[in-house]
């Protein structure tokens, strides 16, 4: 007997469909189906099956007019069930109780669950590096699929969530299809018989299948076949919004002359597990090294039980593993211990994990932002960030990363759902549910009130197991203070305390210590010589509340005077200060909603820096005095010479105004129009075109108002209005190239490296130069022919202009040849990862720095060249004069331009932002050596190369703390 979903809603005995009626019957067994061995109240099913009432009749009004109708449909739908549940030894399946109806129905009679029994036999074969096996399985998977699930029924509102779910799953399974055909090097087959051209047509976004498509076609000697899928693969995934990255590296090789050698083979299973047991080390040690310096195991970890009965880790452990469906949903209130259980329990099924096993992973859900970014991107994203060393790709193959996501090698530990933004938990919940198969494992920790909240909101978590922290008791409060004192000296002072705990079980300090943050926060803060006796002071401490508070409060004194390096401390020798400090670092990151330190976000806790318009001003008032003090320091000792001081000053004066005025302008409109020109892979064309937009609007916007400006300033001093302007428009356009080229480097606010190796192929960067060469003699020849019109113009008419600032069609076409491959190679270097080489704060830091001096030092080069180059081919100058004239506006220019996009850039952002802090005194100047002393003693945990409050009441205790208040005056 069985009950068929996989296509029209079917029920099954001994070869024959038992008859269902009706349509609104059947849509009665579907909703019941959906939600079987759950009672579904009948208010609910009422307004589900008749969904379309609903909308015209108040949900009471509605049950009364639809209750005969449902009373009528559950009566026949028992007697044409009654033939199944005779089949399964049952006196009926549908059930009566508490004002609903419940389909009692084993899973196992529904071919929904064999269809994805199957699917997880087919991938885990795959993942064993069996795929004659995987197709096997996958084969009789698929087999099961009849057409749309439910049929009819599928656009139903009760039925759309498994309709999603069941064609994912579908879609995973011809993924893994197609991967096995691969693998067993049947490219034809996968091509004619088994029909892989319609799979693509019914799910074309799907990324996987196109590539398997293209490797097929060239792998069957249809080399121009394949080129045409790919690009068409391209266009369509592109059209859905997606970055086809596997696509473009095929394109790649395809495009080149010797690609059959060089296409990039499935990884093998060697490989992957290489990747996988690397993981599992690196989160082995990073979470080990986390317990030892919180102490969370010192004497032993506390005892802290859970509502399944599971007391420790390594019990918890086996009962997860021991699911039929490893999902796990850890709730308690603040201070329960769900973190320190989530890294414990990680670090024990890391040690646990046998090869070809998934591996654990911690993340903090902090970071993700579920409706805007797919669970597997964030994973991808998350694991490139914390864990570089899988992007080793001799070791690991080039799509480690990748291929540990999709073929689920992976647990996630989701750490703090309530740390997502309240309107995002049920998306996140949601998400989470559509991009998980039934085989798949995860953890999830949540505070249990916003937990409870979401799912209200929204929908559950499929076939999660829920556990929900106890209390600890006090025996065992106590009992874990007296092992904790007998570690120390003095245990004596515990007396007081151990005593009142058993005088007075309903007492505030009883009651404060059940929770297992405040006993490890007083084991810590009363570790030393204070006295743990003056808790028990009920005026001082009147409940639960204050305890806790008193303890986050001393927190910090107390591990910096239990400090066992204390005398070697750099960066802050104040503990009040040092306090301090933390506090401005937790109300900054309050401010901005999150739990991570990085260096990078620093600047947005320093207003003018925070927003882009903000910036623009700040960069366009440093570039009017800076621009003033060159012109002075340029133009002032000639003009002394020739004219007298006074005289000198005042003019010079006027043209350091008009100068510093045209760029401090120029600066603002270009800068206002640089977004996000984040650097694109190797293959991503919609990225390089908008860099290629954002460059054009940040050249065209910033050298046509400085233009307008200097011609404007030129026509109201003593000069010719129109020769002002003539030269000021004309000076702008060429300058434009300048600006242009600046924001290439510009607004990428994250740490970025540079790299210049070749990543194993000419081709690429030999492309992108050529394509450099081509944009820039375009733009060139533009801008050149302007200004030729602009200056015929004013030949004709008289006009006398600066032919020192005005260039004509030859040099701006040699600008263009100079600048525009310049760009093309600057941007091809960039990568937008710096933790790809960098494991920590500092490193990330100097990496980042690197990359924009860099960078800087390209750009002035390219603008003294362009600036040389044009002089040379418009000015009657000699070779040393032209040198000179170019070198001088070159490094001018250079100089005014990298303070103007510099507020744009992770590190000279940084850079600002930290020197205005510490001027303020809120920040001292090492700050990672400050990050990183906190992080020693215990106030902060690392998490890759960000910094984390080791919990998010001590963040928001020092936040608000008076000491706090006094330093934000």
């Amino acid at each position: 007997m069985q009950f068929q979903v996989l296509g029209p809603l079917a029920v099954e005995l001994d070869g024959e469909s038992l008859p269902l009626g009706p349509p609104l019957q059947r849509r009665v067994l579907a909703a019941l189906l959906l939600r079987r061995n759950e009672n579904v109240a009948r208010r609910t099913l009422i307004e589900e099956v008749w969904s379309a009432d609903a909308e015209a009749f108040d949900g009471w009004e509605l049950e009364d007019r639809k209750r005969g109708a449902l009373f009528t449909y559950i009566a026949r739908l028992r007697v044409a069930l009654a033939p199944a549940a005779a089949a399964i030894g049952r006196d009926t399946l549908l059930v009566t109780e508490d004002g609903g109806y419940r389909l009692d129905l084993p899973d196992d009679h529904v071919d929904e669950t064999e269809f994805r029994g199957l699917i997880r036999q087919g991938q885990d074969a795959l993942a064993a590096d069996q795929p004659a096996v995987a197709v096997q399985r996958l084969d009789s998977a698929l087999a099961l699929w009849r057409g749309r699930p439910l049929g009819s029924l599928h656009t139903e509102a009760f039925a759309r969530d498994t309709v999603a779910r069941l064609d994912a799953a579908r879609l995973e399974a011809l993924e893994a299809t197609a991967d096995a055909f691969q693998r067993l090097h049947r490219y034809r087959e996968l091509l004619t018989d088994v029909g892989l051209g319609r799979w693509i047509e019914e799910y074309p976004d799907s990324e996987r299948l196109h590539h398997a498509l293209v490797i097929a076609l060239h792998r069957s000697g249809q080399p121009a076949a394949a080129l045409s899928a790919c690009q068409d693969g391209i266009a369509r995934l592109h059209k859905s919004g997606s970055t086809p990255t596997l696509l473009y590296a095929v394109a790649d090789e395809l495009s080149a002359p010797d690609t059959a050698p060089r296409l990039p083979p499935m990884m093998p299973a060697d490989l992957l597990e290489a990747a996988a047991q690397t993981l599992t080390s690196a989160v082995r040690r990073q979470w080990q090294d986390e317990i030892a310096l919180l102490q969370l195991s010192d004497p032993y970890p506390i005892p802290v039980r859970w509502s399944d009965g599971s007391a420790d880790v390594a019990a918890l452990a086996s009962a997860f593993q021991a699911l039929d469906r490893r999902r796990l949903v850890v709730l308690g209130p603040a201070g329960s211990g769900k973190t320190t259980l989530a890294v414990m329990l990680t670090v024990e099924l890391a040690t646990r994990r046998l090869p070809g096993e998934p591996v654990p992973v911690l993340l903090s859900l902090s970071s993700w932002r579920p409706g805007n970014e797919h669970l597997h991107a964030w994973l991808r994203r998350e694991l490139a960030e914390r864990y570089p060393i899988l992007q080793d790709r001799a070791r690991f193959g080039p799509t480690a990363i990748a291929d540990l996501v999709a073929d689920r090698r992976l647990v996630p530990i989701l750490d703090g759902l309530d740390e997502v933004p309240a309107s995002r938990r049920s998306a996140a919940i949601r998400a989470i549910n559509r991009a998980v198969l039934a085989g798949d494992a995860f953890v999830l920790t949540s505070r249990a009130e916003e937990y409870r909240a979401a799912v209200t909101a929204g929908e559950r978590l499929t076939a999660a197991t829920i556990i929900e922290a106890q209390p600890v008791r006090l025996t065992e409060a106590a009992e874990y203070l007296r092992a904790a004192s007998a570690l120390q000296a003095g245990e004596h002072r515990w007396e007081p305390v151990l005593a009142a705990l058993t005088a007075q079980p309903d007492g505030p300090l009883a009651a404060a210590l059940t929770s297992p943050s405040t006993l490890m926060l007083t084991r810590q803060v009363y570790g030393g010589a204070s006295d743990p006796a003056q808790l028990l002071d009920s005026v001082r401490f009147p409940d639960r509340d204050a305890i806790e508070a008193h303890l986050l409060d001393v927190l910090v004194p107390t591990l910096l005077e239990q400090d066992a390096h204390r005398d070697e401390r750099r960066t802050v020798r104040d503990d009040r200060i040092f306090r301090d400090r933390l506090a401005f670092l937790a109300r900054h990151a309050r401010s901005v909603q999150t739990y991570d330190l990085a260096w990078w976000d620093l600047a947005r806790s320093v207003r003018p820096l925070a927003s882009r318009v903000g910036r623009s001003v700040t960069a366009a008032a440093l570039i009017m005095v800076i621009a003033v003090v060159i012109v002075l320091v340029k133009d002032l000792p000639d003009y002394v010479a020739k004219i007298g001081l006074v005289a000198a000053l005042q003019h010079c004066s006027l043209q350091a105004v008009k100068h510093g005025l045209a760029y401090s302008l120029g600066t603002l409109a270009a800068a206002l129009c640089v977004g996000s020109i984040i650097p694109p892979g190797p293959q991503d064309a919609p990225r390089r075109r908008r860099v290629l937009t954002g460059a054009l609007q940040a050249g065209a916007a910033g050298g046509g108002v400085l233009g307008l400006v200097q011609g404007a300033g030129a026509a109201l001093g003593n000069e010719s209005a129109a020769g002002g302007v003539v030269t000021g428009v004309a000076y702008g356009l060429g300058l434009g190239f300048a600006f242009g080229l600046s924001a290439v480097i510009a607004a990428v606010p994250t740490p970025t490296a540079t790299d210049f190796r070749l990543r194993g192929r000419v081709r690429r960067p030999a492309r992108m130069l050529g394509r450099g060469v081509a944009a820039g003699a375009v733009v060139g020849l533009v801008v050149g022919g302007v200004q030729e019109g602009v200056l015929a113009f004013a030949r004709h008419a008289g006009v006398r202009y600066d032919d020192e600032l005005v260039i004509g069609l030859l040099p701006a076409l040699v600008f263009g040849l100079v600048v525009g491959p310049a760009s093309a190679l600057i941007h091809w270097s960039r990568t937008p990862i710096a933790v790809e080489r960098a494991h920590d704060l500092r490193s990330t830091l100097a990496v980042d720095r690197r990359q924009y001096l860099t960078l800087l030092a390209m750009v002035t080069t390219t603008i003294v060249v362009a600036f040389t180059s044009g002089a040379l081919v418009s000015l009657d100058l000699s070779i040393a004069e032209t040198v000179g004239h170019g070198v001088s506006a070159g490094l001018g220019g250079a100089f005014v331009l990298a303070v103007a996009f510099g507020f744009t850039a992770a590190w000279p952002r940084y850079q600002a932002a930290r020197l205005w802090l510490v001027l303020r005194g809120r920040l001292p100047w090492d700050l990672t050596g400050f990050l990183a002393e906190a992080h020693r003693i215990g106030v902060l945990r690392r998490h890759g190369a960000v910094y984390q409050f080791r919990h998010g009441r001590l963040r928001d205790s020092l936040a608000g703390s008076s000491q706090a208040a006094r330093a934000s005056r």
